[in-house]
């Protein structure tokens, strides 16, 4: 049809209608090539009324080449009729296409005048999507892209690469071979959903030189962890959060092969045992096993021995731990920044013992400390607020205190980030001296009870980097207090804050939309998932701890998304919110998936000519 409306200005070599590739119908534009320039330029000049298709109106422009394709300038002008359509095809990411045109642009445009070097440094400055991209421009451009492309030290996969199509292994491996040797750092945990083994063999063979990498998320086991470690001997930083498959076999085995591994972050793991810990170097610094609740005391003594040099321990939600344990490895650290041992409540079937935090043997080296739900009480407290001056982030959420030892926090200087819920025995006065040095960005308060509007007043004119604040589930707190940081929204500079609040009476939303400096949220958050556990001294202590723990489960069954944890058995990326279906690739193993996808015009322009 489009072949004879056009017949009658000249003779037609070429007519197609452009249609989409997944609906399978028309787009509503098409391209024709005829034999001569007089014959197009006769259709270009014509009376619309002659341009008809069903009744439908046709309007006729040149095509305009934004990214010169086929042959190259001194070829395009050998004699050839200037109106036929230049022909291109996209090139092949796993080589050089020679099919490209050598330059792009017309004689004399200004990359024309850039050198190679030049040119590669400008493309360094683009993302590595960006530069994916540029790669179709020209066979240079391509060449230049591909050098740049080499330069490149640090990577991170974003969700973003997805709009290529289906993020799939084959299109990771190619990613990959184009960073080659010069790659030092590789975070793949935001699309790690459809990786397992062979991503972790793809970052042996193609980034031997690589010495960070954040894979949580992957479902890895023991024989991809071991091609890992048989190709990448420098690691010196791995993270494997959630990475439920690996066992005590494959880590163990990447310690023997990493030597110079300084950092080790493996949370929400239900296999291992710590035994892996005797294969550790003197060098590892950073050791995060939260949530590993079958970590034993064998296997954490290991860190006595092997991990003098330790700086960061965080073993929170181990509940196969002894105290016993726990005070012989902090004895052991002289180097210690930050510890945590959260949600490892105390033996109360067993006589009083010192708690953890009186073990520090250097305690002013101390930066952040979590303790939340580990039976500390004011003895001990007050002697970690003596010796720990230096602490900016601190957690003492869950315990039994009160305001002889709180009130003392005032005394760390530093303090930035206080998390202080569900202590039932204190009260505003506690903390106002603490509020009062405005060094605070996030105070938390969620569950003590007897907090009021006064400590929020206070917070909301003293402390102009407040980023976050909760007092949700506190009945003393009220509305007006809120009042308070929409006044105070000036001394901030535009800074909102987080404030997490539950009451009675809200007020209406649209007049919550009108509080400058406020982002408002109405629910309770609960943010611990293990029962409190403390010494009780009388009947009316322990009948008070048990109403509040009731409370508690309470609120948590109402988000239970909060605390369920992923089934380690059949693993899902607890973080995509999209099904898989969507990402299954329709090309073959060496289709471009990338250049299918990127820009369907040029495509269909591929496939016009």
């Amino acid at each position: 049809m489009l072949r004879d409306v056009f017949s009658q200005f000249g003779r037609v070599l070429f007519a197609k209608i452009v249609f989409d590739h997944a609906t399978k119908q028309p787009k509503g534009f098409g391209f024709v090539e005829f034999e001569k320039s007089v014959a197009a330029r006769k259709a270009l000049s014509a009376n619309p009324e002659s341009l008809q298709v069903f009744d439908r109106m046709l309007r006729v422009r040149p095509v305009v080449h934004n990214r010169q394709r086929g042959k190259s300038n001194s070829e395009s002008s050998s004699g050839k009729d200037s109106n036929t359509a230049q022909k291109a095809n996209p090139c092949d990411l796993d080589g050089h296409d020679e099919r490209l045109p050598m330059t792009c642009g017309t004689q004399g445009a200004p990359f024309d005048i850039l050198s190679d070097d030049e040119l590669v440094l400008i493309l360094t400055y683009l993302g590595f999507i960006d530069r994916i991209r540029v790669e179709r421009v020209c066979s240079r451009w391509q060449t230049c892209a591909l050098r740049a492309a080499k330069t490149e030290r640090h990577l991170t996969l974003y969700k973003e690469f997805r709009t290529f199509g289906a993020f799939s292994e084959n299109i990771f491996h190619k990613i990959m071979s184009r960073c080659s040797q010069n790659l030092k750092s590789l975070d793949i945990s935001q699309v790690s959903s459809r990786f397992g083994n062979r991503s972790l063999s793809i970052i042996g063979q193609c980034c031997s030189n690589i010495e960070q990498l954040d894979m949580s998320g992957v479902a890895a086991d023991n024989h991809g962890l071991e091609e890992l470690a048989n190709g990448c001997k420098n690691l010196k930083s791995l993270t494997i959060n959630r990475c439920y498959p690996v066992g005590e076999k494959g880590v163990a085995n990447l310690f023997r092969k990493c030597q110079k591994l300084e950092k080790f972050v493996c949370m929400e793991n239900q296999i291992i045992n710590g035994k892996f810990l005797k294969y550790a170097q003197p060098s590892m610094k950073t050791l995060c096993l939260g949530d590993c609740h079958k970590l034993t005391d064998e296997g954490v003594m290991n860190i006595v021995q092997r991990c003098p040099n330790l700086q960061d321990l965080e073993l929170d939600h181990c509940s196969r731990l002894s105290l016993e344990t726990l005070n012989a490895v902090v004895k052991s650290l002289h180097h210690l920044r930050v510890f945590s041992m959260g949600a490892n409540p105390p033996d109360i079937s067993k006589d009083p013992a010192p708690h953890t935090v009186h073990h520090l043997v250097n305690p002013n080296l101390l930066i952040s400390l979590n303790v939340q739900n580990t039976g500390l009480e004011d003895r001990d407290f007050s002697l970690v607020c003596r010796r720990c001056v230096n602490i900016v982030d601190l957690d003492i959420s869950c315990n039994k205190l009160t305001d002889k030892s709180v009130t003392q926090i005032s005394n760390l200087k530093h303090l930035e980030v206080l998390n202080a819920c569900h202590l039932q025995n204190i009260t505003d006065e506690s903390l106002l001296d603490t509020v009062n040095r405005g060094n605070l960005r996030k105070l938390l308060l969620q569950g003590s009870k007897t907090i009021s509007d006064r400590i929020m007043l206070e917070a909301a004119m003293k402390c102009p980097q407040l980023e976050e604040i909760d007092v949700a589930g506190n009945p003393f707190v009220t509305y007006e207090s809120l009042e308070c940081f929409h006044k105070a929204a000036e001394m901030r500079k535009g800074r909102k804050i987080l404030c997490y609040f539950t009451m009675k009476t809200i007020p209406s939303s649209s007049s919550m939309d009108n509080r400058k400096g406020i982002r408002f949220i109405d629910y309770y958050r609960p943010k611990y998932s293990a029962k409190i556990s403390w010494r009780c001294w009388s009947d009316q202590e322990a009948f008070d701890l048990s109403e509040h723990n009731m409370e508690l489960l309470e609120a948590r069954s109402y988000w239970p998304m909060s605390f369920n944890k992923v089934d380690a058995t059949a693993y899902r990326d607890p973080d995509s919110d999209t099904d898989s279906s969507d990402f299954e690739s329709t090309g073959g193993e060496d289709d471009d998936e990338f250049l299918l996808n990127d820009d369907p015009l040029e495509a269909e322009r591929f496939e016009m000519s």
